[in-house]
This record gives C-alpha cells, sequence and structure tokens, in this order.
C-alpha cells in the first residue's frame, strides 16, 4: 500500500508498474500490509511483499594476485547460473605478461566471504 496521510486514500501497488506509473515523489513510502484471508476457523492473516526478488544479480570480481594494481569486473547473471562462464572470463582478463609471479599466471582462485568458490556453484548456492 502507498502510504498517505489518510489510509482511506491509499492504493495497493503491483509489482510490474514503476514509482512513475503511480507519479510517486522522492520521500513517498511503501509500506507492508496485512491481507486478511477468510476461513472457516479464523482469519488467517498473510503478508505480500511490496517487491519481488530478481531473477539477475550483478557481481563485482576484484582480480588482485598477478596485476600491478586491482581490477575490478562487474557482471550480471541468472540467480540459477552456474559461476564456472564467469570464472572463465574473468580467468582470462589476468595477462601471464602482467603476471609478477609466473607461477601463478594460469591457475586462478575464487573466493566469496572467504570460502572457495567452484564453478558449479550458483549465485543462489551462495547466497549472494
Amino acid at each position: 500500500m502507498v502510504r498517505t496521510a489518510n489510509y482511506e486514500h491509499a492504493k495497493q501497488v503491483k509489482g510490474e508498474k514503476t514509482p512513475a506509473d503511480y507519479e510517486m515523489e522522492d520521500g513517498d513510502q511503501i509500506s507492508l500490509s496485512p491481507v486478511t484471508k477468510a476461513t472457516d476457523d479464523d482469519d488467517e492473516y498473510s503478508f505480500f511483499s511490496a517487491s519481488k526478488r530478481s531473477m539477475f544479480v550483478t557481481v563485482t570480481v576484484r582480480l588482485q594476485a598477478c596485476v600491478e594494481k586491482n581490477i575490478e569486473h562487474t557482471h550480471t547473471l541468472r540467480r540459477t547460473d552456474e559461476l564456472q562462464g564467469l570464472m572463465d572470463l574473468c580467468s582470462s582478463i589476468v595477462l601471464p605478461s602482467k603476471c609478477k609471479r609466473r607461477w601463478l599466471y594460469n591457475k586462478c582462485l575464487f573466493f566469496f566471504d572467504g570460502d572457495p568458490v567452484h564453478g558449479t556453484q550458483t549465485p543462489d548456492d551462495l547466497k549472494i
């Protein structure tokens, strides 16, 4: 529901519309309101969310070990995509000629929150 000074004039917000569709301005707020469902026994309360979680996630990979200055690569992918493609792409960015430690150039390790990341994992698996 769009929060207004008078709740009698509140409108239900649909997730497929934009703030411009509702002529919202800076400072307007959306509140989460209970929806009452009538049942035989009692009133049952359930809540609806004002927004749906996106099926896409944007991740930033920081490449640090082999280059003089850190490189950041930002990539958007589906939450259900395996990370191997992104890992291969990022590995190809680190060029052997720029690697100070030549023995490291052909191997990249990926970590998220201190834990190793495997190519078969997805952003959903890692709760990104």
